[in-house]
C-alpha cells in the first residue's frame, strides 16, 4: 500500500502507519457493521455503544449480546414502563420475572402487626416501590446485575424495595460449598 506520509514524516509516525495498515488489512463490509443480525461478533460492542446499550457485560453469549442490542431501541422508546424492564431483562437472560407495583405499604400508625408482610413507607412515598421476582435461582452477581439494568430502566421515582427468587438453588445436602456465591432467597 503507498504511503500517504510526508517525506519528513518521523519514525513514531511510520510505525503507527504499519500499525494501522496490520489493523486494517481485514476487508469489512460497512452494512453489514448497523446490522445487529450481520454485524461480526468483535465489533458487538462499538455497535452496541452507537446504539446505546445500557448494560454490557463481555461475558454474555453471543446470542445475549445480538438480543440486547435488538432490544435496544424498543427499551429506549418506552424506557420508565415495566414492559421496558420485562424488555430488557428478558434480552439480558432473564425471562421469567414477576414484577410487582404499588405494593401495599404501611404507615407507623399501629394499625398493622409487624410481622414482616408488609413494609412501612412514608405517606409521600406510598405507591412509588416495587419488587422483582425471578423464577429461577441467581448468584450474588447476576443480582447485583439485575438491580443496575433495573436502576438504568425503571422510572427514576421508583425504587425496588426487594428482589426475590422463588426456586430454591441450595439444598442441604453437601453439594455447595457456603462461599458467598449464592444466598438463600432474596438477593
Amino acid at each position: 500500500m503507498a504511503s500517504l506520509l510526508p517525506p519528513n514524516a518521523t519514525q513514531l509516525e511510520k510505525d503507527w502507519e504499519v500499525v494501522a495498515n496490520i489493523a486494517t488489512d481485514k476487508p469489512v463490509n460497512i452494512r453489514t457493521l448497523w446490522d445487529w443480525e450481520t454485524c461480526p461478533v468483535e465489533f458487538l460492542p462499538w455497535l452496541a455503544w452507537a446504539l446505546s446499550v445500557d448494560d454490557w457485560d463481555a461475558n454474555w453469549s453471543e446470542d445475549q449480546k445480538r438480543q440486547s442490542i435488538k432490544e435496544s431501541y424498543q427499551i429506549h422508546v418506552k424506557k420508565g414502563t415495566v414492559g421496558s424492564i420485562r424488555r430488557v431483562l428478558k434480552a439480558t437472560g432473564f425471562e421469567d420475572v414477576d414484577i410487582v407495583e404499588r405494593q401495599d405499604a404501611t404507615l407507623h400508625n399501629g394499625e398493622v402487626l409487624r410481622n414482616g408482610e408488609k413494609n412501612y413507607e412514608l405517606k409521600e412515598t406510598r405507591g412509588f416501590m416495587y419488587q422483582v421476582y425471578l423464577q429461577r435461582p441467581i448468584s450474588i452477581s447476576q443480582a447485583s446485575q439485575v438491580r443496575r439494568i433495573l436502576g438504568q430502566t425503571a422510572p427514576v421515582r421508583c425504587y425496588l424495595s426487594s428482589m426475590h427468587y422463588e426456586q430454591a438453588l441450595n439444598l442441604h445436602n453437601n453439594t455447595i460449598k457456603r462461599n458467598g456465591e449464592f444466598t438463600r432467597g432474596t438477593a
